[in-house]
């Protein structure tokens, strides 16, 4: 899998990509619309239609590169981790030491992500590829009073909600500040946070 990651990067990350995919976002973020066109990206970018249809098919397809993109570390991570744990190391640990800094990385893409109206594109593409790892922490969830499908879909919906504010604040703190924070919000219970 990272081979095939690597090999995505390499393929995709060009310069006129980049031109693209950045041109993409900042129109997003300039108007809170998906009503682009190509010729809006083409004429931001500086580059051609031509060089527009060599790389992408549509103005989905670099919805979905950004996607990939910004994720392509974090599931490099995710992959070295296949069941969550690794040597004792629990999932909070993981997302706090390894998944945070590469999140904080790409803060400014998320916050244009979470905060314009890709958002619901996002979140679905979050759920996708997510949930099966999340659902690989069963072991970690009492479910005697929960069933496993709340908890699992409250911890993913809860840790995308939590990303969304930390990478949403006009100034996010760094990720060694917020790992304290994430700790706390994951090891609180709900009713002590009201």
């Amino acid at each position: 899998m990272y081979n095939e990651l690597k090999s995505f990067q390499e393929k995709h990350m060009n310069k006129s990509v980049k031109k693209i995919m950045d041109s993409y976002l900042y129109l997003v973020d300039l108007h809170n619309s998906l009503e682009i066109s190509v010729s809006d990206i083409t004429n931001v970018a500086g580059v051609s239609r031509a060089t527009f249809y060599n790389h992408f098919n549509s103005v989905g397809d670099v919805i979905s590169c950004i996607e990939e993109s910004v994720d392509a570390k974090i599931l490099e991570c995710i992959n070295n981790h296949p069941n969550g744990v690794t040597k004792g190391i629990g999932i909070i640990d993981v997302i706090s030491n390894e998944i945070l800094p590469l999140i904080y990385e790409n803060r400014e893409i998320l916050k244009i992500l979470y905060t314009s109206p890709l958002q619901p594109y996002w979140i679905d593409y979050l759920k996708a590829n997510y949930s099966k790892w999340v659902s690989s922490f069963k072991s970690e969830y009492d479910c005697r009073t929960v069933p496993s499908y709340y908890a699992e879909n409250l911890t993913y919906l809860f840790f995308f909600s939590i990303i969304e504010l930390w990478v949403s604040k006009p100034v996010p703190e760094t990720p060694a500040e917020f790992m304290k924070i994430f700790h706390s919000l994951f090891s609180v219970p709900i009713s002590q946070l009201l």
